[in-house]
């Protein structure tokens, strides 16, 4: 499956997903460094202060994004070979196990090694389950981003079960997607499976020329649609708070619209210079933007109980070099992790189907 994904490069995904991960670390470091926006001081409380407040409030709408780009990529794809019967489920197992473990073990033993050394107790029965995929279904996630993580997975089992409806282990198919069915209906959001679905559909009907009035409309619904979320989400950083009832619907035409613009910016093929420039860059920053999704809460729990035990109660120009040099430990901690285990994928992937015989 990996090696199908690198066959076709699509333009600006993965920096999009180098983005998102960034996101969801400019979110928690933003609101572990910096004291809440109405508590900095009235003449720090600018433009600058609340549009940086504003972006270390969109790491959930980041998270969306990945599950997105996840239906599309792996979604999407997987579904277009069930259709032409070219699925091997064995090799997508291998490459989904794969994909999932080498960074999720690489930050549960570096989450065990942090709380040896701070001398705090490590739940080993939560990390269990954690690397079984079971937080909010029988146990709490280990660390913050791990939540996401367990979605991603039953993403996948429902996209394996789906295959084997359509194959002769049709009975294996109808009992694995009755586990499915259990699980989002009883423990997980299913409307972010919805979601997951969404970036699949925008895969199977990526159009072959771009739109200009569809790439403006998902643009617009991606800016109402996160501002509708920001509005209606409490936060001790923002004092506007604005009710909505079904907030689930807001997330899904969130994704409808990330999911309409992958379509559009997919299209939009970089010629000058730096516009190549940047996709390589982020084909090179995404390489190890699942280890900084996973990895960086445990990094900042020594950074921040042993260098910046306070918070910073305003924002200057001292406070915010503070913050960047928080995020760039944070990030090259995070490369080095990627360096000694998901860097490894490809190879870990091919001895694997290597033993089991398979192409």
């Amino acid at each position: 499956m990996e090696k199908a994904l690198k066959q076709q490069h699509f333009y600006w995904l993965d920096l999009l997903r180098f983005l998102a991960a960034f996101m969801v670390l400019f979110s928690h470091t933003r609101n572990d460094y910096f004291v809440a926006y109405n508590f900095l001081p009235a003449d720090q409380q600018g433009p600058f202060a609340f549009l940086f407040y504003a972006l270390g409030r969109l790491g959930h709408e980041a998270v969306m994004v990945f599950f997105v780009l996840s239906g599309f990529l792996v979604g999407g794809r997987g579904l277009e070979k069930i259709s032409n019967g070219t699925f091997q489920k064995r090799s997508y197992v291998i490459d989904r196990f794969v994909r999932i473990m080498l960074p999720l073990i690489a930050s549960v033993l570096l989450y065990f090694a942090v709380c040896m050394a701070m001398g705090l107790p490590f739940p080993y029965l939560r990390a269990l389950g954690n690397l079984m995929s079971l937080q909010g279904i029988f146990c709490d996630s280990l660390v913050a981003p791990f939540w996401s993580l367990s979605y991603e997975v039953w993403f996948y089992i429902a996209l394996l079960a789906i295959s084997l409806i359509f194959s002769k282990s049709n009975w294996g198919g109808v009992a694995l997607s009755a586990l499915c069915i259990l699980v989002f209906s009883c423990c997980l959001k299913p409307h972010y499976f919805f979601i997951w679905l969404i970036g699949a559909v925008c895969y199977l009907t990526k159009p072959q020329k771009i739109n200009v009035w569809l790439f403006i409309a998902s643009v617009v619904g991606i800016i109402a649609f996160i501002g509708l979320w920001q509005i209606s989400s409490e936060s001790n950083a923002m004092s506007f708070h604005f009710k909505i009832e079904n907030k689930e619907f807001i997330e899904v035409m969130l994704g409808l619209s990330f999911g309409i613009f992958i379509q559009q910016i997919i299209l939009c093929e970089p010629k000058h210079k730096f516009a190549v420039w940047l996709d390589t860059l982020g084909t090179k920053l995404a390489a190890f933007s699942y280890t900084l999704y996973l990895a960086h809460c445990v990094i900042l729990l020594p950074i921040y109980k042993y260098l910046f035990a306070e918070n910073s109660g305003v924002m200057n120009l001292k406070s915010f070099m503070i913050w960047l040099s928080i995020l760039a430990m944070t990030m090259i901690s995070c490369w080095l992790l990627y360096l000694a285990f998901e860097k490894h994928t490809a190879t870990v992937k091919m001895w694997l189907k290597g033993k089991l015989s398979i192409q």
